[in-house]
C-alpha cells in the first residue's frame, strides 16, 4: 500500500465504518466491513475509493499529490473502484455462500461510490444486482439479514433523492 492509501484505508475504518454502522443502525456493520476490508481485496478497493471521495468532501484537497499518476480525486477514486470491479470479477468464479454474500458486500459499496460520483445508471445495476444475488442467500446464509435490510435502506435513499431512472428500478418486497 501506498501512504496516500494507509491514510484512507484508516479513514475508511475510523470514519466510513462507522457511518455504515450508523447509517443502517446496525453496529455489526462496522464489524462486517472491517472485517471484509482486511480479507477481500475488492472490498479493499472500494473502500479506499469511497473514503478518497468521503475525505475530499469534507476536506478538500489544496493540492492533489498526484498519487498513480492521476490528477483528479476522482480518477483517482475511479481507478480504485475499477481494482474492486475486477477483483471481485476475479474473486468470484462460481457461486457459493461466500461467494454470493462477497458480490452483494461489494454492490452495496459500488452503490455509495456512484452516488458520490453520480452514476446513477450504474447504482441501479449494482441494486438489482444485490437484490438478484440475494434470492439465492436467503435461506442459506446468516448474513442474508443484514444485506437485505442494508439493500432496501439503499434504495429507499437512492429513490428518495430522485435516483429513479425509467421507473423499471422498482424491487418487489
Amino acid at each position: 500500500m501506498t501512504s496516500f492509501e494507509v491514510t484512507h484505508f484508516d479513514y475508511f475504518l475510523r470514519v466510513c465504518s462507522r457511518d455504515f454502522a450508523l447509517y443502517f443502525s446496525c453496529p455489526a456493520w462496522e464489524w462486517i466491513l472491517i472485517q471484509a476490508v482486511h480479507s477481500e481485496r475488492c472490498i479493499y478497493h472500494a473502500a479506499v475509493a469511497i473514503a478518497v471521495l468521503s475525505r475530499n468532501n469534507y476536506h478538500p484537497f489544496s493540492g492533489w499529490p498526484e498519487p498513480e499518476r492521476t490528477s483528479t480525486v476522482g480518477e483517482y477514486a475511479i481507478m480504485q473502484y475499477n481494482r474492486a470491479i475486477r477483483s471481485l470479477n476475479a474473486r468470484v468464479g462460481r457461486f457459493d455462500i461466500v461467494s454470493a454474500e462477497l458480490a452483494v458486500l461489494a454492490s452495496i459499496l459500488f452503490v455509495y461510490f456512484e452516488g458520490f460520483q453520480g452514476f446513477q445508471a450504474l447504482m441501479h445495476v449494482h441494486l438489482r444486482g444485490g437484490f438478484a444475488l440475494l434470492k439465492d442467500l436467503k435461506a442459506a446464509s446468516r448474513n442474508a439479514e443484514y444485506l437485505e435490510i442494508a439493500l432496501y435502506q439503499i434504495q429507499d435513499q437512492v429513490k428518495e433523492f430522485g435516483g429513479r431512472n425509467s421507473g423499471n428500478d422498482k424491487v418487489n418486497r
